[in-house]
């Protein structure tokens, strides 16, 4: 009962993952692999050259009135620039091997790509000491700027030996591969040093809800689903009969067949008019699809009552009844049968591959008033695991509380024929954490798996559940001992997400925890949208509520070290592991988190300095912890630096940028794009904000009247929440803030 569903083998989740240190594979894929190494140099060198004019931009317009010790930084320039003459003449001789051995221009155009840039990175040094020409006292941060250019000099110098390597490799393809990803990131390195000191100087001084027709279809389909159970309660009842001398029973019996061939005609006949009626247009009665639905509603739970009551005639005539009290049924899977390929629909527990249902949960501390929020990710995986002979779908469940990551379970459900939906399995790994956040174990505790060590499969949902039914969930003594009751099936719950009627209630326990006692609320069509935890009276006290549902059309989990994962047409959704990784979507509407480590994420493959005019999907893009740089690319994209000090390029369209904990910086690009303002989350630098274009979004707990405006500053009390760049924010009004 630790999760909301449980687990996938991770040895049967496969993710199209592009490693770096892949082979290549023949010549043409050696050009490519080349090509592609020296368009991120030129990427990062580009990122360089920017980096190095803003530091330009800055002392030439002395907005931060620091106080340079001209002559210490003009030899740190002067070294920076020596190393610069020798990548220079190295990239010369590249370029007189690869006109020996290569025959393409792309690379050719990719290696004058990156001298432009090293150009580019020459004349704005040129510039920063033109601008530093100036007289300024010196003052203690001389030193610190000293350093960071020192850095910055061994840093071109490891690169100037990386270079080299490559020469020395003599297009070996996995040596120059390897090598030209070594630039790569010691450029990155560079960029984030150069981006530090321009800091230096540029802070010195500063749901929706189903239609009727799903409601009427849900109800179709409960009663369809009682309609079997009822066929096949009447041949129990039939075979219980035989050679019994009591004609009153059989001729209720043989009236009870009657009418039951009436019913099914009748639901024959009105599935036939549904379905002709919704190829024409809808009729304008008001409420009459609502009505429709409530009745059939009424219909399924009065067959569910009656079905209660034939099952329990069937006990009576065959002695399998019981004194009173509820007996916990092992559902016998021996008698179940399935067919290859099945997908679960069954109305109040459907697993549509793509689909993730969000869950959270806020817990007070009783002693401490602290507020700890609990979140569940349930993804229904495109994968499956063969288990007892039958291909289970797998469903991935994460659970994580105040953003740590606590549970991580692989889940494998199967649907038989009949339509009950079995529960085969899962494998659990639970992460344990001191008091710092820091990760000091794990365990599997609570995995199983039917058909090993003696564990059976159960019932996560039955096919027509009625009220009364009391069954396992998963049976593997001394580790999974879930049952459930089924309390109600036309309860109503109403949440955030929405308002559902006709609700399956059910009421779940373990012998394994005898305190843990759940309700759980299933809509039809839906699925599960509320737990409630109970007390000892069976109040509730605490309610986990459905937040979202989405749907993508594959899921890419990265694993641990660096990583490039690259999304396809569809909308995709794309996850770093813990190392340094580069995630770009594809055309689709794309949601993108880096996870740990210092990531490289964009919305799409258009080039950061310039669309290369590709579709771009509206994508989420979630930077994690780390020192991230987020580019929305084409498309109307809402981005997340989360913790770290990260970068943030809206580029085209209209895009949300909130850059999270740390200090970030936050380039709007073209369109009209909203820069979130948050309190005690670090003071940022919006690059590019417009007035009368762009907005400033308010987030929880600010409003127009909280904030103070002075210079190119926003406060909020003594905090600096942003710097804008280039803009008096005296001249802001109420008009250009916005509550997000």
């Amino acid at each position: 009962m630790d999760m909301l569903f449980s687990d996938l083998n991770e040895s049967t989740f496969s993710a199209e993952t592009v490693f770096t240190d892949e082979v290549i594979d023949g010549s043409d894929a050696q050009v490519s692999e080349i090509r592609n190494a020296l368009d991120e140099i030129a990427d990062v060198l580009e990122d360089v050259a920017e980096a190095v004019d803003d530091v330009e931009d800055d002392v030439e317009a002395g907005i931060d009135e620091l106080e340079i010790d001209n002559a210490k930084v003009e030899a740190e320039l002067e070294k920076i620039e020596d190393t610069l003459e020798v990548l220079e003449e190295t990239l010369d001789e590249i370029e007189e091997i690869l006109e020996e051995t290569v025959s393409d221009e792309s690379i050719e155009d990719d290696l004058d790509d990156i001298e432009d840039a090293l150009e580019d990175i020459e004349e704005d040094i040129d510039d920063i000491e033109d601008a530093l020409e100036g007289e300024h006292d010196e003052d203690e941060d001389d030193d610190d700027i000293e350093a960071e250019l020192n850095e910055i000099v061994e840093d071109l110098e490891e690169i100037k030996v990386a270079i080299a390597d490559v020469l020395e490799g003599e297009l070996n393809e996995t040596t120059i591969e390897d090598d030209l990803d070594e630039i790569v990131d010691d450029l990155e390195d560079l960029v984030e040093e150069l981006e530090d000191i321009e800091d230096d100087l540029e802070y010195g001084a500063q749901g929706e809800e189903g239609g009727d027709e799903d409601a009427i279809e849900a109800s179709l389909d409960a009663i369809e689903a009682v309609v079997e159970q009822l066929d096949a309660t009447l041949d129990e009842l039939e075979e219980a009969l035989q050679g019994a001398d009591n004609e009153d029973i059989e001729a209720a019996l043989e009236d009870i067949e009657d009418v039951w061939e009436d019913l099914e005609e009748a639901i024959e006949d009105i599935e036939e008019e549904f379905e002709a009626n919704g190829e024409d247009e809808p009729d304008d009665g008001e409420g009459e699809d609502t009505d429709i639905a409530d009745a059939l509603g009424e219909i399924a739970e009065t067959l569910s009552t009656v079905s209660g009551q034939l099952e329990g005639i069937a006990e009576d005539l065959t002695g399998e009844g019981d004194s009173g009290e509820s007996e916990t049924i092992l559902p016998d899977f021996e008698e179940a049968t399935f067919e290859p390929g099945t997908i679960a629909d069954n109305p109040y527990f459907s697993l549509t591959p793509g689909s993730v249902y969000s869950y959270e949960l806020e817990v007070v501390d009783e002693e401490t008033g602290e507020i700890s929020l609990e979140n569940n990710q349930v993804f229904v995986t495109y994968e499956t695991k063969t288990i007892l002979g039958v291909a289970a779908q797998v469903v991935r469940d994460r659970e994580y509380v105040d953003g740590l990551l606590v549970e991580d379970t692989f889940d494998w459900f199967a649907q038989d024929t009949a339509g009950n939906v079995w529960y085969m399995g899962e494998f659990s790994t639970s992460f344990e954490y001191d008091d710092d956040g820091k990760l000091i174990g794990t365990n599997n505790d609570g995995s199983w798996e039917a058909g090993v060590d003696g564990a059976l499969p159960g019932f996560l949902m039955k096919a027509a559940p009625m009220v009364g039914d009391d069954y396992y969930q998963e049976f593997y003594p001394g580790a999974a001992e879930d049952e459930a009751q089924v309390v109600s099936v036309d309860a109503f719950a109403s949440i955030g997400f929405g308002a559902y009627e006709n609700v399956l209630q059910t009421f779940e326990t373990t012998a394994l925890e005898p305190d843990a006692r759940e309700f759980k609320y299933y809509a039809p069509g839906v699925g599960l949208v509320l737990i409630e935890s109970l007390d000892e009276e069976l109040e509730a006290e605490e309610s986990t509520e459905l937040t979202a549902i989405e749907m993508f059309d594959q899921f890419v989990f990265g694993q641990v070290g660096s990583e490039k994962i690259v999304g396809g047409e569809g909308d995709d959704y794309l996850e770093g592991g813990a190392g340094k990784d580069t995630i770009a979507g594809g055309l689709g509407d794309d949601k993108i988190l880096g996870g740990a480590g210092n990531d490289v994420l964009r919305g799409d493959l258009n080039r950061r300095q310039s669309q290369n005019g590709d579709d771009g999907g509206d994508d989420v893009i979630y930077g994690g912890a780390g020192n991230d740089r987020i580019g929305g690319k084409g498309g109307n994209d809402i981005l997340y630096g989360d913790e770290g000090n990260d970068r943030l390029w809206g580029d085209a369209g209209d895009d949300l940028l909130n850059g999270g904990a740390g200090r970030d910086r936050v380039t709007g690009g073209s369109g009209s794009d909203i820069f979130v303002l948050a309190a005690g989350e670090g003071k940022d630098l919006f690059m590019d904000f417009e007035i009368g274009v762009d907005f400033i979004g308010l987030s929880e707990g600010l409003s127009f009247e909280d904030l103070a405006f002075n210079r190119n500053q926003i406060t909020f009390g003594d905090e600096i929440l942003a710097v804008l760049r280039g803009v008096k924010t005296l001249s802001l009004t109420e008009a250009d803030f916005v509550t997000v």
